[in-house]
């Protein structure tokens, strides 16, 4: 059974009134529910996207869903930032172009994610799916880090079940995580990827213990806006998962609702460097409660990134 945010958050316009949420991915999917839901609690949005196009769509339809649901004419602002993942210069430029405005953070939500990508690296050398779903939201959360200091900031890294798929005792090596992997099937890449989101979770959770920034790990369930054919899972692997598909997808409001729990609850109620899904504490992997490999990472990447630990 799905559980639900609480009505009376949902409908309080003054709730965020005066909070600024930056949302990767908010063009679409569970990115764009949560902004819808946010926005319609008082929250200023600002949509880091890479397609204008098509986060102009999508303003005009949270513009909408707040007039439809919402009793008053204050909306808050809904913006456009441009945000390309897979190139790391586009997360610099986009932090520049956000400290420009002078706007404190209230909360990050790091929700973008490819599902299903072609083999290959991108253009700063490293596996499309590591740095589109995980590095460039590291250096994100990294380049933004003072400002969310300052507002006792909300960290959410959307994660996903996806993150026990791969068999390993140990992380990939820095050659394989800058060649395109092609031994392992795309949804083993794209649960590593869930798997650095959550161990750079519980480990950015314990080196800002004290800041007033806590950090939440999101699973949203099997959610349907990032179901699709375009991968390279067997065919029988297909059929024999569509009763699953069919009898426990979620819609994306419902998916975007432990991403809601963790930053409209009160803080008291919430438990910092958890791993969340259907809006409470969800068992993690083996692999993602090894503090050595939660070190490791964190240190790997500031190597890769050229940024202090």
């Amino acid at each position: 059974m799905v559980k639900l945010v609480a009505e009376s958050l949902l409908k309080n316009p003054e709730l965020l009134r005066g909070k600024v949420a930056i949302i990767t991915g908010a063009n679409s999917g569970i990115g764009e529910a949560t902004a819808k839901a946010m926005n319609a609690c008082g929250a200023h949005i600002i949509m880091a996207c890479r397609s204008e196009e098509k986060a102009k769509a999508a303003i005009d339809r949270i513009q909408e869903h707040y007039k439809t649901n919402v009793s008053n004419d204050n909306q808050p602002p809904v913006e456009f930032m441009k945000l390309d993942l897979s190139q790391l210069e586009s997360v610099r430029e986009f932090v520049t172009a956000f400290e420009s405005k002078n706007l404190q953070i209230n909360y990050l939500i790091n929700n973008a994610g490819c599902v299903f990508m072609d083999h290959g690296v991108t253009k700063d050398g490293y596996e499309q799916f590591f740095q589109v779903n995980y590095l460039s939201h590291f250096l994100l959360t990294r380049l933004l880090l003072e400002n969310l200091k300052a507002n006792n900031a909300r960290i959410l890294n959307l994660s996903s079940g996806a993150h026990k798929f791969p068999k390993r005792d140990k992380l990939p090596t820095e050659e394989e995580l800058r060649t395109p992997m092609e031994k392992d099937y795309k949804m083993v890449l794209y649960g590593l990827s869930k798997l650095y989101m959550l161990l750079f979770t519980i480990e950015l959770q314990k080196k800002l213990q004290g800041t007033g920034v806590t950090t939440f790990s999101i699973d949203p369930g099997y959610v349907k806006s990032e179901l699709g054919q375009k991968d390279d899972t067997p065919g029988w692997m297909k059929l024999m998962t569509k009763p699953f598909e069919l009898m426990f997808s979620k819609n994306v409001f419902q998916g975007a609702q432990t991403s809601l729990h963790c930053a409209l609850m009160p803080l008291e109620e919430l438990t910092p460097g958890e791993h969340y899904e259907n809006c409470g504490i969800t068992a993690k992997s083996k692999m993602a409660t090894n503090e050595e490999l939660q070190a490791e990472l964190y240190r790997m990447t500031c190597k890769f990134l050229e940024i202090e630990q």
